[in-house]
């Protein structure tokens, strides 16, 4: 995978067609008895890929196997034993970050193709909401007691303690994770349909992320429309989002 990576980022553009097999290579390295190393290795190897204009074409059609149906389904599952919490962590920024790649450098291949029968449109939105509700979950649970003077102090990540907890890579996947629900929302033609047997999630998660977002004093402008457009207030109607995905 690390030579199928160098080999990627060394073709010219006007090569890219020699590469045709590689997203066939990963989906055969890509199972649910895989470990997490060898998921990450080739998430890097579809990062590389989004480079190049016409490889990226290639992920954002429709293909069988799927190799985003199979890494949703993995992160999701979770079976690697022997990964570490801060691995799996890792691998869900990995993730999430190509994604974002995909969706903002992309958009008009991934928008051309969200319409096939490929189940990993449906995936798509149910595995980022579950990766933004359990990393929620996760700071959140990795906060200390409340002191003398009840006020409970910002979450602190173990992940990093020489680092401020907003800085950590719990908080970076949070981050990532805002922006691309936040794309979703826009542009996700089902986010409704496909989010609903998650609703319970989602409305836990949203606005109550927002406390914990709010604590970073260094949000981006695009973070901080994300936090204003998904995260609502307390009086907002949550059946809203149906009208807002489908307008």
């Amino acid at each position: 995978m690390k030579t199928l990576c160098v080999l990627i980022e060394r073709t010219p553009q006007e090569h890219t067609d020699r590469l045709q097999c590689v997203l066939q290579v990963v989906c055969v390295c890509l199972s649910a008895d895989s470990r997490l190393q060898t998921v990450s290795e080739c998430v890097s190897v579809l990062t590389s890929m989004s480079d190049h204009q016409m490889l990226a074409q290639q992920l954002c059609s429709q293909h069988d196997p799927c190799v985003f149906l199979k890494l949703f389904q993995f992160i999701r599952n979770r079976t690697d034993n022997q990964a570490t919490h801060t691995d799996w962590i890792l691998l869900d920024l990995q993730v999430v970050r190509l994604l974002n790649r995909l969706m903002t450098q992309r958009a008009e291949s991934w928008t051309t193709n969200q319409h096939s029968t490929c189940p990993c449109h449906t995936e798509l939105v149910q595995t980022v909401v579950i990766v933004f509700h359990r990393q929620w979950l996760d700071l959140r649970g990795s906060q200390e007691p409340t002191d003398s003077t009840g006020q409970a102090p910002p979450p602190q990540q173990c992940l990093a303690p020489s680092l401020p907890w907003w800085r950590s890579p719990a908080a970076s996947l949070l981050r990532e994770c805002l922006l691309l629900l936040h794309w979703l929302l826009l542009h996700h033609g089902s986010f409704s349909e496909s989010c609903r047997p998650l609703l319970h999630m989602y409305d836990q998660v949203i606005p109550a992320v927002r406390d914990t977002l709010r604590k970073i004093p260094e949000l981006s402008e695009s973070e901080e429309m994300a936090l204003e457009e998904i995260c609502r207030s307390e009086g907002d109607d949550t059946d809203d989002m149906d009208t807002d995905a489908g307008s």
